[in-house]
């Protein structure tokens, strides 16, 4: 198989012949799990009219071939080798090409019709229950509508990223606006030290725990751990790094990448040991209260 070939695989082909099934359809967006990642929301959305995925976890994007470099991490070569063993040779090969049709739609843009204060009280709602204090949730986070072009709109919360991205979240799921990137917040005193944390839940839950609106040092807000490498050129600068990482794998792999780069590691999951990251500790604090 060649890359001309690989690339017209059907991406629903692929997800087929390991075993992958959709966990939603919307229109001609199919949501699949990505294979080998700890994931709560399926965040892999394959269009079905121009056979394209889109991972709204990392912003990456393509075709089968960049597909199978990102499922299996590995290079062209090793994309094209594991093609082959799954759909059985260049021969086998034609029968999983997508074939598009003639009434294809052009390629489905997001677009942001309005990011304001957060009023609608199903995010209100939604922000309660991961027990974040609205007023601090309206300092760093943005009620954001949007819609694919020509489609429905639909509504979220929206934190902003460096390069004017956002990551969303409501009840029902999670993903970005591209660009995808990190966002860095100031601290109230810059220079020496820098936090790092997943998530932007897990970063208001750290200053909801202490008692703050504003963290005491710099912060960047990774937004997914794929974005690591982004934040490992930012923390060369500091002395210090305190690390406020999910307690799974992917949070230690990222933990190992950083400390790699990086001496002065101070890892704080510790304060929330026996959780899977600090916004499970403060739901956990927060429903012990309401128990008493």
């Amino acid at each position: 198989m060649n890359c001309a070939q690989a690339k017209q695989l059907s991406i629903e082909g692929f997800f087929k012949r390991i075993g992958g099934i959709p966990q939603s359809i919307r229109g001609n967006e199919a949501y699949y799990f990505i294979p080998g990642r700890s994931q709560r929301t399926a965040s892999l959305s394959v269009n079905t009219e121009t056979n394209e995925w889109y991972d709204h976890a990392t912003g990456k994007g393509g075709n089968a071939l960049d597909l199978a470099i990102t499922v299996y991490n590995t290079d062209i070569s090793g994309a094209l080798t594991k093609l082959d063993e799954l759909f059985g040779g260049t021969a086998a090969t034609n029968d999983f090409l997508f074939r598009r049709q003639k009434s294809s739609k052009p390629k489905l843009k997001t677009e942001v019709i309005s990011a304001g204060r957060l009023q609608h009280p199903a995010l209100l709602r939604y922000i309660e229950s991961r027990c974040i204090p609205i007023v601090l949730a309206n300092k760093y986070l943005k009620e954001i509508h949007y819609r694919h072009s020509g489609g429905k709109t639909f509504f979220s919360i929206g934190f902003e990223n460096d390069k004017g991205g956002f990551e969303l979240s409501n009840t029902n799921f999670k993903g970005c606006i591209a660009p995808k990137s990190i966002t860095t917040i100031a601290g109230v005193t810059s220079g020496a030290i820098i936090n790092i944390t997943e998530g932007f839940f897990d970063f208001l839950s750290a200053l909801s725990y202490s008692g703050k609106d504003q963290p005491d040092y710099d912060t960047i807000v990774l937004n997914s751990t794929a974005l690591t490498a982004k934040a490992v050129e930012i923390i060369k600068k500091y002395d210090q790094v305190n690390l406020f990482l999910d307690r799974d794998k992917a949070g230690q792999q990222a933990g190992a990448i950083i400390q790699s780069n990086q001496r002065n590691i101070r890892d704080y999951s510790g304060i929330y040991a026996g959780y899977k990251d600090f916004n499970e500790l403060l739901k956990a604090r927060n429903h012990a209260r309401t128990q008493v």
